[in-house]
């Protein structure tokens, strides 16, 4: 009668020894863990199975045999802490609340090695992960990260684990400094003049009647000088103003008053950073002024740190430095 492998039945006690022995980490070093898999509770059995019959016997063959699976099991360590411990810090992408931001990301592998690492990490009660595939030199990763928080986060206790090369023992690193993450706030579309910021952009206006006039800079548009009052040096032209391009000119900065009146709850304050951080992300955005901080949102290192302002930004007692432009506040202007 033929053997078929399906009617293997391994008593209980077994399986659930067998499931305690994947679970248990030793630890071999501060900061490092290892731990067995499935593959790796066979292989150490057979391992320990072999160095047991060598001594027992004294078979010069089951020596060898044992030095080659030690050899190997030595090797796998050497590679598996090597990765984790060259492994690179990864630079997040600027998140947003209750969003899910899809991590697809490469950077430069440490070592050629064919691996996956598993990257972990908690705050304020909540858990990520992201996969690492590392293949030849480039390492890439995958993952979906949905925070609950706004805020600039150091993620200071970060879990590398890997079971690579051989998936016989899964080793785990607790790094102390792994990168940053930058929450952002749920953006909140709100309107100027009765009209969305990004309706404003896209309008085309027709039939506007300029006002007056002022002097010509260069870099004007020729077609808005007034020729009849061109008369003479370009230094006495005199360029048409029109409302509209006065209108467009306020939008481009917005003043934040981050002031949040006492009968109000912090949903209100987070609601004015939305609105904000809507803004931002408008073309015509080109100053910005949170509370006492000003930012030149052209400048990509001011709106680098713009957006950690924002996703930083507490209740102050001080109203909005500056005048002009657009002015976002709670509390009521007398």
């Amino acid at each position: 009668m033929a053997y078929d492998p399906a009617e293997l039945r391994l008593p209980v006690w077994l399986l659930r020894l067998l499931e305690r022995l994947i679970r248990l980490r030793l630890p071999i070093a501060p900061g490092w863990t290892i731990g067995l898999t499935r593959p790796g509770v066979m292989f150490v059995a057979a391992w320990l199975g072999v160095w047991a019959a060598a001594l027992y016997s004294g078979n010069n063959l089951l020596y060898l045999c044992g030095s080659m699976m030690t050899a190997l099991i030595l090797a796998a360590l050497a590679q598996s802490i090597g990765l984790l411990r060259r492994f690179p810090q990864m630079i997040l992408p600027a998140c947003q609340v209750g969003d899910v931001t899809i991590v697809r990301q490469m950077m430069a592998a440490p070592v050629k090695l064919a691996a996956v690492v598993d990257l972990s990490w908690s705050h304020a009660g909540e858990t990520f992960a992201l996969l690492a595939r590392c293949a030849d030199s480039a390492i890439r990763l995958d993952g979906r990260i949905r925070p609950k928080q706004r805020g600039l986060f150091d993620l200071q206790e970060m879990t590398l684990a890997t079971s690579a090369p051989l998936g016989l023992f899964t080793i785990m690193l607790q790094r102390k400094h792994g990168g940053e993450m930058l929450v952002m706030p749920a953006p909140v579309a709100w309107s100027v003049g009765g009209s969305t910021v990004l309706a404003e952009r896209n309008a085309v206006v027709e039939g506007d009647e300029w006002r007056d006039l002022r002097s010509y800079v260069a870099g004007d548009l020729i077609s808005r000088v007034h020729w009849r009052k061109a008369a003479g040096d370009m230094q006495h032209w005199m360029v048409k103003r029109f409302s509209s391009s006065e209108a467009t000119a306020e939008t481009t900065l917005l003043r934040v008053d981050l002031r949040l009146p006492s009968a109000m709850d912090t949903s209100a304050f987070e609601q004015l950073l939305g609105r904000c951080w809507h803004w931002m992300q408008q073309d015509n955005a080109q100053r910005l002024i949170l509370g006492q901080l000003q930012f030149d949102l052209s400048e990509t290192s001011d709106y680098r740190q713009a957006m950690v302002a924002v996703a930083s930004a507490r209740p102050e007692a001080d109203p909005a430095c500056g005048t002009g432009g657009v002015l976002l506040s709670l509390v009521s202007q007398s």
